[in-house]
C-alpha cells in the first residue's frame, strides 16, 4: 500500500448511547480483515475450512469404500460357495 494514495476518516454520530464495539478481525465482502493487514486471520479461516473439507472427503470416502468392501466380500463368498469342488473331479479321474 503507498501512504500517499491512502487516506481515512473517523464518522462521528450519536447513537442513541450505544458504542460501538472494538475488533480485532473484521469481514467486509466475505474477506476477513486483522488490524496489521497481515491477513493471518484469512488464512487460518481458510486452512480450518479446507480442513473441515478434507475430513469430511475422508469421511465419506471411508463410509462408501466400507460398503463396497463388504460387496464385494458378499459376492465373493456368494461365488465360492457356487464353485464346483475341482478336488472331487480330481480324485474321480484317478
Amino acid at each position: 500500500m503507498s501512504p500517499e494514495k491512502c487516506s481515512y476518516t473517523v464518522f462521528r454520530r450519536n447513537l442513541s448511547g450505544g458504542k460501538i464495539s472494538f475488533e480485532k478481525n473484521i469481514k467486509f465482502l466475505g474477506v476477513t480483515f486483522d488490524e496489521s493487514l497481515s491477513f493471518n486471520a484469512l488464512g487460518k479461516e481458510i486452512e480450518n475450512k479446507l480442513d473441515e473439507l478434507a475430513e469430511r472427503y475422508v469421511r465419506n470416502a471411508l463410509e462408501n469404500s466400507v460398503d463396497v468392501v463388504v460387496q464385494l466380500i458378499t459376492d465373493q463368498l456368494s461365488v465360492k460357495s457356487r464353485r464346483p469342488n475341482l478336488e472331487s473331479f480330481k480324485t474321480r479321474e484317478n
